[in-house]
């Protein structure tokens, strides 16, 4: 078999199928953790997960032919407050086009040496995502896949975009920090950043060659970017909102 590679700050495409990928990350304050990458191509999926440094999980499932991607996160309870539970949280959001490479272009992605720790290109603006429309069981059972495998737990919370051009939940619905019953349901934000993900693709042009009109361009190598978000969600009860009382 013919193995072609092309060469790109210790990243390249191999062009062959690929399933998996785990790389090393760095963030803004050199903390240094792990992205794993999973592709479908058959289904046209691309999957991320890495773990946080409080311990919860965050994964991340990028539907390209349904045009939805979808976060689950999983939020550990508080150490030392007796009344903090285990929380998984499902937010279910349309997909930019442009925001991910293709899954044929991400299932060729190799590391040249894979104990390098990476940085990503480009820092992306903050994203504020208003997730205040709660997904049930029933509108759960006729979304795509990727959401289902997700999101299918009995305590998973579910919230999508309602479409709202206000972009903000009821004035009635108080911030967490502000509402001063602990059992009263309020308005939480949960921020997290994807720190490094593959978002474009680099193009270069080859020299010219004599008798060619103009320099062939070549796919060289990709872009890789920054991108945090917030997401703001109706929580059931204060004490689901801790770190907005703490940050």
């Amino acid at each position: 078999m013919l193995w072609v590679r092309i060469a790109l700050w210790g990243l390249y495409f191999v062009l062959c199928r690929s399933e998996s990928l785990v790389v090393n990350i760095a963030n803004k304050g050199g903390d240094v953790f792990q992205e794993k990458f999973y592709v479908n191509s058959t289904e046209d999926i691309l999957k991320l997960s890495f773990e946080q440094f409080d311990g919860s999980i965050v994964k991340l499932a990028v539907d390209f032919k349904a045009a939805i991607q979808t976060f689950r996160l999983l939020i550990l309870p508080f150490r030392d407050v007796s009344d903090s539970v285990k929380q998984e949280l499902c937010f279910v959001l349309p997909l930019d086009s442009g925001e991910f490479i293709s899954t044929d272009a991400m299932s060729k992605l190799r590391q040249k040496n894979p104990h390098t720790i990476r940085r990503p290109d480009e820092d992306l603006p903050p994203v504020r995502s208003v997730v205040d429309s709660p997904i049930t069981a029933d509108v759960l059972s006729i979304l795509p896949q990727s959401v289902r495998d997700l999101c299918s737990s009995k305590e998973a919370q579910i919230f999508t975009e309602s479409g709202n051009s206000s972009a903000s939940l009821p004035p009635s619905v108080l911030p967490c920090n502000e509402t001063t019953s602990w059992k009263n349901g309020c308005r939480c934000s949960y921020s997290l950043c994807v720190v490094w993900y593959p978002c474009d693709l680099k193009y270069c042009k080859s020299e010219p060659v004599a008798g060619d009109a103009e320099p062939v361009e070549y796919r060289c190598g990709i872009k890789t970017c920054r991108k945090c978000r917030t997401f703001v969600y109706p929580a059931r009860r204060k004490m689901d909102c801790l770190w907005n009382l703490l940050s």
